[in-house]
């Protein structure tokens, strides 16, 4: 097994950790960033590797086509329906897809897909997945 093939199921075993037990990991503040870092990482070890800009790109393009269209972080797009288990449930999605497995998302009631936030939404929040990567 190669190294690179080895760093990639590490990360991939700890963005499960992560994923499983969100609560132990942080609130709805260190979550996204976490798994985006991991991401990043992850990115690094494809072959060939991912940039971070492109790997943002992505996931910005997936918050908008999955929970809300328009800017801002996960925080914002899910307005009031922001919780610490939505934000879960719309990470461990994103990162089935970027895993490349087919995922359809969830179906439980009162999950991110049902409590879509209002488009009118006065939230404010720093948007992670809009910081620009400089190389």
């Amino acid at each position: 097994m190669t190294a690179r093939k080895t760093l990639t199921e590490r990360l991939d075993e700890k963005l499960d950790q992560v994923l499983k037990s969100p609560r132990g990991w942080g609130g709805v503040d260190v979550l996204e960033p976490l798994v985006l870092m991991l991401l990043i990482l992850r990115a690094e070890t494809a072959d060939p590797p991912v940039s971070h800009a492109e790997v943002l790109r992505r996931y910005r393009r997936f918050l908008a086509e999955r929970v809300a269209p328009g800017a801002g972080d996960i925080r914002a797009r899910l307005g009031a329906a922001l919780s610490l288990e939505a934000v879960a449930d719309v990470l461990r999605e994103h990162v089935d897809t970027v895993r490349g497995r087919e995922v359809s998302p969830p179906q439980a009631k009162g999950s991110a897909s049902e409590a879509l936030p209002d488009r009118g939404s006065t939230r404010r929040f720093p948007a992670f997945g809009s910081v620009e990567v400089l190389h």
